[in-house]
C-alpha cells in the first residue's frame, strides 16, 4: 500500500502595502491650482467700472472711516443716495488699499483668493454632508468654474458675494461641528461668523 503524502498548501500572499493615510490638503490644494490657472488671465485687468469710483476715487478708504462702514451705505463717500450697507466689503477694501495701493494686479490675486476658498469651503462642506471626498471636489469645482460665478471673480468691486459665501458657509461647517461635538467654541464660532 503507498501512502501519498499532500504538501501543505501554499496560498498566494498578495503583497500590499498599506494605503498611504489621506492627505486633509491635498484636495483644496488642487482645487486652488484649477481656479488659479483658470483665472490667471484676470491679474492682467485693470480696474474697471464700479472699481474706479468704489476703489480709486473712495476716499474713506482709511480707518478713521471705519466707523461709517457700519453707519452708512457703500457709495456714501460721495454724497450718492443708495441702500447697499456693506461694511466687509469696505474693511475688504481698506485692506487691500493698505496692501496693494491702486495697483490692480494685486486686488485682482486677492479676488481669485476669496473665490478659491469658498469654492474649498463648498468641497469641505459637500465632503461633511456626504462622506464622500470625490463628491467635495466635484461640488468644489463645479463652483469654482461655473460661468455664472465669473463676474464675481473677474470684477475686483463683484467681490461682496464670495465675501457672503465665506462667512455663510463656514458658519454653517462651524454649526455642524457644534451639533457632533456638543462644543460652545464651535457654536461661538457660527455665532461670529
Amino acid at each position: 500500500m503507498s501512502t501519498v503524502v499532500h504538501a501543505p498548501e501554499v496560498k498566494a500572499q498578495r503583497l500590499t502595502t498599506p494605503a498611504d493615510p489621506p492627505k486633509p490638503w491635498l484636495l483644496p490644494a488642487v482645487l486652488v491650482a484649477v481656479i488659479f490657472a483658470v483665472y490667471a488671465a484676470t491679474l492682467r485687468f485693470e480696474f474697471v467700472y464700479d472699481d474706479n469710483f468704489q476703489i480709486v476715487g473712495n476716499t474713506w478708504l482709511s480707518w478713521r472711516f471705519v466707523p461709517r462702514y457700519f453707519t452708512q451705505h457703500l457709495w456714501a463717500f460721495a454724497g450718492i443716495s443708495g441702500t447697499y450697507w456693506r461694511p466687509v466689503q469696505l474693511l475688504w477694501f481698506l485692506v487691500q488699499r493698505i496692501m496693494f495701493g491702486v495697483n490692480p494686479v494685486g486686488w485682482h490675486a486677492a479676488t481669485v483668493g476669496v473665490h478659491a476658498l469658498v469654492a474649498v469651503l463648498a468641497c469641505f462642506l459637500t465632503r461633511r454632508l456626504t462622506g464622500d471626498r470625490a463628491a467635495g471636489l466635484i461640488a468644489g469645482l463645479v463652483f469654482a468654474l461655473h460661468p455664472a460665478l465669473i463676474e464675481s471673480v473677474a470684477w475686483v468691486s463683484g467681490v461682496a458675494d464670495p465675501l457672503l459665501s465665506v462667512f455663510l458657509i463656514g458658519a454653517f461647517l462651524a454649526c455642524l461641528k457644534w451639533r457632533d461635538t456638543g462644543k460652545r467654541s464651535w457654536l461661538a464660532a457660527a455665532l461670529a461668523l
